[in-house]
């Protein structure tokens, strides 16, 4: 089977993000036989192995239960499930862990409409499918820090975040107010489109950039 049949497929989409989850359905209902939701990990694997969708798009944070972790599990059930993770994080290791795990893609959730139809296409076809934007974006230098568009000050409130300082510990700190510091939090769980500080620890774990270019 392939995708010159596209009305034979069923995909399953997994996000957590209501909107985002809601576009992806709107894009590929037109196109697809069975386009199904889920917006959390928990009971994610039974679903799968219930429904056996011929392609799973999974983000990798989920409530419950970790997008990757949820990947392992279905494989170790299913080892020919296809599975594309649709992502914002464009480090290297994110992509090595999905190649560790022979998953079948990876794509950035702010690509293009035509970068995800292909993929997804390429995927059905029996390919692997990694966004060439997280090849370009890589290679440019302090490429992430760009993408969010973070400023300096923001890099150093992450920086003493994701080392275990409270935003009273970074105030004094850096001299700024408390609120500021909550202030500044907030904004960068906005453009990272994160919901906590176990998510920003996961995303810049090991990232070295958080060492440089910081406000002074």
């Amino acid at each position: 089977m392939t995708t010159s049949d596209p009305l034979a497929f069923s995909i399953m989409i997994v996000d957590d993000h209501v909107l985002f989850n809601d576009a992806l359905f709107a894009l590929l209902s037109p196109v697809y036989r069975s386009i199904t939701q889920a917006f959390e990990g928990a009971g994610l694997v039974q679903s799968v192995v219930k429904q056996r969708p011929d392609l799973l798009l999974l983000d990798i944070n989920l409530p419950r239960l970790d997008g990757l972790e949820a990947a392992a599990q279905i494989r170790d059930i299913l080892p020919d499930q296809k599975i594309i993770i649709v992502s914002m994080y464009n480090q290297k290791r994110m992509v090595d862990k999905v190649k560790v795990l022979a998953l079948n893609g990876y794509i950035l959730k702010d690509s293009s409409s035509h970068t995800l139809l292909t993929g997804i296409k390429k995927v059905l076809d029996g390919e692997i499918f990694i966004d060439p934007d997280i090849t370009k974006r890589q290679k440019a230098p302090d490429g992430f820090s760009k993408s969010a568009n973070l400023t300096a000050r923001e890099k150093q409130i992450i920086r003493g975040l994701v080392d275990g300082q409270s935003a009273s510990d970074i105030a004094t700190k850096i001299n700024l107010a408390h609120e500021t510091v909550k202030s500044y939090r907030k904004n960068i769980y906005l453009k990272l489109e994160i919901n906590s500080v176990v998510e920003l620890v996961k995303m810049f774990e090991g990232e070295s950039w958080l060492l440089e270019n910081t406000a002074g």
